[in-house]
């Protein structure tokens, strides 16, 4: 027993071991097991007319190579090149004007935007004003309101004349800016108080009663170069109401005005007191701020058409150093992975040869040794024969049919495609035909990922609607067709993944395994649901006490026949009510009988 598990444990580590030298080694491998599944048909062929094994593989193995690797290679190394030359023609004046023409067919152009994103940047300004030292608040707040004045009234000409609802919106953006206004003085003296109190009990002086400046702040020079300032120190000297404090005062239309609400009172006794707001002058700030965001949000909306039509045409009329930004960012995230594919030395060729040479290596040896290598691994492997022959079956039969099918498809669309790109006089067709390829092995995304963005560029950008409306036809009715034409033909019939298992199968395999996840991803599924249908033949064995062909029956069809022994079976093990041994008794007498 214990000699057992330790050779368990061993049997283990040398398996992580195993994988940890084999993983580097997956993706030529796996294509490898693919072409030979595939191209298999073509060696038994070879091997009936050259008669000799090793002839026969090294003869298919050319094959492969001269009919898939080799044009794969040079269709990669043609694409990334038109790419990389695409890339360095692009410019900042060839982007503006593609951009300008698509905003002006899409109906989406502002004449003059940058008020609009001014307005936008000020008051993403207000919000720094809290940080500023209280010397500087004042003067940082007045440049930004005049910058937010100068920016509204800018809108109001260029938009005039204004509708009702468009002048209630100015309105009340003028209002929640006056009252901002009153929360910055409000905020600017509250804090010049708190550092004073600071800097006199750090000085010995101690702390001031709560609510009352210190004089330091008469002799401040903003509050000295503001003449309505004077009016704080005249209503503070008046011995009948309460001394106000600094987070009790507004900055309105640049004059300081008292809001004391038991002042307000003695003055005008008839009428009720203003409520006290106990908020401190930041939350005051803040909160008024967030009512001018809204309120200016608001503006821009009505403004531009809409809530929808604003964001489009906000989107559409970027700025020139958005465009050369975005010009930048592209180049460099694009440049810097094509130059691997592109790059004649280094690390990426290395590992591309040797990636190539274990490929062919291996599809000479899969198909010289295939037989014995499957041969061996049945004889090592714990499962039943029967259940390994079902595994090696579903994988031809998925090789075949779903992978194959797959391709082919892909192909056919990549060709036809290029065909279409070429006709409606687009640039770099190898690289679309590439990409095209690519994408039309993705479930629900397909070639029309591909051809429907070319039919857009065709139409606004180069304003060629009669080549974007027939590139938009053809692309429909023969490129997308031509997928469910060769799937039925080379399927025949044979089921297929579901759409969304399929779907998030080749979306998984590539997060995983990269581009070679399109193939792995289904394939993995496909295994899946066979081990599951394996497993459930055990299980039905174990509840019904079957034969392995009855067992096979039911996990297959998912019911049973009428009138068959499985059907008896069935019919009195779901009928009864004991454990699964009582019901193989039962089912041992009824024989017997």
């Amino acid at each position: 027993m214990i000699s057992t598990i330790m050779l368990l444990i061993v049997v283990v580590v040398v398996g992580i071991l195993f994988y940890r030298v084999m993983v580097g080694f997956f993706v030529p491998l796996f294509l490898a097991v693919l072409l030979v599944v595939i191209f298999r048909p073509i060696h038994e062929w070879m091997g009936q007319r050259l008669g000799r094994p090793r002839a026969a593989a090294l003869a298919t193995t050319s094959a492969i190579l001269l009919v898939v690797l080799l044009p794969t290679l040079l269709t990669i190394s043609i694409a990334a090149a038109q790419a990389t030359r695409s890339l360095s023609r692009v410019n900042y004046n060839s982007v503006a004007l593609a951009v300008q023409r698509t905003r002006q067919q899409l109906g989406l152009e502002i004449d003059n935007i940058a008020p609009f994103l001014r307005v936008r940047q000020v008051v993403e300004s207000f919000g720094e004003i809290p940080d500023l030292a209280p010397a500087k608040q004042l003067k940082a707040a007045e440049d930004r309101f005049r910058e937010f004045e100068q920016q509204l009234r800018t809108l109001e000409q260029d938009f005039a004349p204004l509708s009702d609802d468009q002048a209630h919106a100015f309105a009340e953006t003028a209002a929640a800016l006056d009252q901002l206004k009153a929360d910055v003085a409000v905020l600017a003296a509250d804090q010049a108080a708190e550092q004073a109190a600071e800097q006199a009990a750090t000085t010995g002086g101690g702390l001031l009663p709560p609510g009352r400046a210190p004089p330091a702040i008469a002799a401040d020079p903003s509050a000295a170069a503001d003449p309505s300032a004077a009016a704080a120190p005249s209503a503070a000297a008046d011995p009948e109401p309460e001394p106000t404090t600094a987070t009790e005062e507004h900055f309105l239309d640049g004059e300081v005005e008292l809001e004391d609400p038991d002042a307000s009172e003695t003055l005008d006794a008839p009428e009720a007191a203003a409520p006290v707001d106990y908020r401190s002058p930041v939350e005051r700030f803040q909160r008024t701020l967030v009512q001018l965001d809204d309120h200016t949000r608001e503006l821009t909306t009505l403004l531009l058409g809409g809530t929808l039509s604003s964001q489009l045409k906000l989107w559409a009329n970027p700025t020139d150093e958005d465009i050369s930004r975005w010009i930048q960012q592209g180049q460099l995230y694009l440049q810097s992975r094509l130059l691997l594919v592109t790059s004649a030395t280094g690390e990426f060729l290395v590992q591309t040869l040797i990636g190539l040479g274990i490929l062919i290596l291996a599809v000479y040896f899969f198909l010289v040794d295939g037989p014995g290598m499957v041969r061996t691994l049945m004889r090592l492997s714990p499962l039943d024969d029967r259940y390994e022959q079902e595994l090696l079956m579903e994988f031809d039969r998925t090789s075949r049919a779903v992978v194959l099918a797959t391709v082919l498809s892909a192909l056919a669309q990549g060709i036809l495609a290029t065909f279409g790109y070429y006709v409606a006089g687009l640039e770099s067709i190898v690289l679309l035909f590439l990409i095209t390829t690519f994408m039309a092995l993705i479930p629900f995304l397909g070639a029309a990922a591909v051809w429907l963005p070319c039919v857009l560029w065709l139409g606004l950008v180069q304003e060629r609607w009669t080549a974007a409306i027939a590139l938009a036809v053809y692309g429909l009715f023969v490129v997308s067709a031509i997928d469910n034409v060769i799937k039925v033909f080379v399927l025949h019939g044979r089921s297929q993944l579901h759409p969304l298992l399929a779907l998030l199968s080749v979306l998984g395999g590539v997060q995983v395994f990269g581009p070679i996840g399109v193939l792995v991803g289904p394939m993995v599924v496909v295994f899946l649901q066979t081990t599951l249908e394996i497993l459930n033949q055990e299980l039905i064995q174990l509840r019904t006490g079957v034969s392995d062909e009855e067992a096979m029956v039911l996990a297959t069809t998912g019911g049973r026949a009428k009138g068959s022994p499985v059907d008896e079976a069935a019919t009195d093990n779901s009928s009864s009510t004991g454990s699964p041994s009582k019901n193989r008794s039962r089912q041992a007498r009824r024989k017997g009988r």
